[in-house]
């Protein structure tokens, strides 16, 4: 007798951990000890196709992570492709690696998207906040709230 397969929804939410390397050493951290090197790791287009077999199952959120995401120089090339795909983005990071120039470049992708943008007021109260604040609102500028300067 042939028992039907239960029904599976695709997944909702997808975890791209994008590189294991990391300027930090936290000891609570459950990246492997032995760090991948930048050779080992997935290329911008194995990632591209990750991401886009990802929109077409369905994924509506994708939460970029490692190690430290902004090792990457292509972080932009991947956000953006999600951003284009319509998937909400999510950056966790550490924000060590992060300066004006690079925050700028997110929000300019984004914008580029026709997402968020972080205006002159954001940038500037950004600058004046502390660190791990800073960092939250980057976590927020890809949600498509409001709050953002236009």
């Amino acid at each position: 007798m042939n028992a039907a397969s239960p029904h599976i929804d695709p997944p909702l939410a997808m975890l791209i951990e994008l590189t294991y390397r990391c300027p930090l050493r936290c000891p609570y951290c459950s990246n492997p000890l032995e760090m991948t090197a930048a050779s080992g790791e997935m290329d911008t287009g194995q990632w591209l196709g990750v991401i886009e077999e990802a929109a077409d199952m369905g994924v509506l959120q994708i939460h970029f992570s490692g190690g430290e995401p902004t090792v990457r120089q292509d972080l932009e090339d991947m956000v953006g492709r999600a951003e284009v795909l319509g998937i909400y983005t999510n950056l966790i990071t550490s924000g060590v690696l992060i300066d004006q120039a690079r925050l700028e470049g997110l929000a300019e992708t984004l914008g580029q998207m026709g997402g968020p943008r972080i205006g002159p007021a954001m940038t500037n109260m950004m600058q004046a906040m502390p660190r791990s604040i800073t960092l939250h609102a980057l976590v927020l500028f890809s949600t498509g709230e409001s709050i953002f300067a236009p």
